[in-house]
């Protein structure tokens, strides 16, 4: 079972289309005071979407609005601290075998990742995170993603961003930090006070020898082990084009559970 988020979007001739889209419960960052404000300043509309979800049933879409119901009964039961894998709570939990599917497949679709690797405790933290910001309501940036990257892009000074270039190496000592850096058409250096390394797992997983790799001097061998124990969840997203909104006689919903 999967969640499909059908929407309009503008083509570049302005013509009207719609594709599939997914937001994730939890801590979304447009529930906050100063993403909202970021927004507000840069003059792109946020919308709040609908939750209600449609679940596909012998090739019918019916409404689903006991979905968080379903969701809470089950997902309530986790002991925040006891860390266990998903699979390993649902086969104890007190609630039905479709009710605990539902919990399941909403949980690897939301995480990524299977429900034997997902850990408890994180779920618990997440859902407690969520709760304190009104998580389960749903934002979107009607203009895209893309709209608020240019913006934010455009209030620093462009000689200050620099594209097409791998960092190698970081070395920190006395309060001063130096980047090695591969460009096309040789090595530079960079140096500062400080630096803020926000590269994909992936990269803090790679392997010295491996492509993509930073080394860090002096090492971190703290970070590094704790690193290796993380996993990236993996997602494939399908774009779908439809000649017209055929959903939209079942009125404003959010997603659709299918398998």
């Amino acid at each position: 079972m999967r969640g499909a988020r059908p929407h309009r979007w503008s083509h570049p001739d302005r013509t009207p289309r719609w594709k599939d889209d997914r937001t994730r419960r939890g801590v979304h960052p447009w529930q906050t005071a100063n993403h909202a404000r970021l927004a507000r300043e840069a003059g792109i509309e946020l919308v709040e979407s609908c939750d209600l979800r449609l679940l596909r049933d012998n090739d019918r879409l019916c409404p689903l609005p006991e979905f968080w119901d379903l969701i809470e009964k089950v997902d309530g039961q986790i002991d925040a601290t006891r860390d266990e894998a998903y699979e390993e709570f649902l086969a104890r939990a007190e609630a039905s075998p479709a009710e605990k599917r539902m919990a399941r497949f909403f949980v690897e679709s939301f995480n990524a990742a299977h429900a034997d690797i997902i850990g408890t405790a994180g779920l618990a933290t997440a859902d407690e995170a969520a709760g304190k910001i009104d998580g389960e309501r749903q934002f979107r940036l009607l203009s895209g993603y893309g709209a608020l990257m240019e913006w934010l892009a455009g209030q620093i000074p462009a000689e200050a961003i620099h594209l097409d270039e791998a960092v190698r190496e970081i070395c920190w000592q006395g309060g001063r930090v130096r980047l090695l850096v591969e460009r096309n058409n040789g090595v530079r250096v960079y140096e500062a006070t400080c630096a803020v390394v926000t590269v994909p797992l992936g990269v803090l997983q790679a392997s010295p020898q491996e492509r993509g790799a930073i080394a860090f001097d002096p090492p971190l061998p703290t970070k590094a082990e704790a690193s290796q124990r993380l996993h990236m969840g993996r997602v494939t997203k399908v774009a779908i084009r439809f000649r017209e909104p055929f959903w939209e006689r079942h009125g404003r919903f959010g997603f659709v559970l299918a398998e």
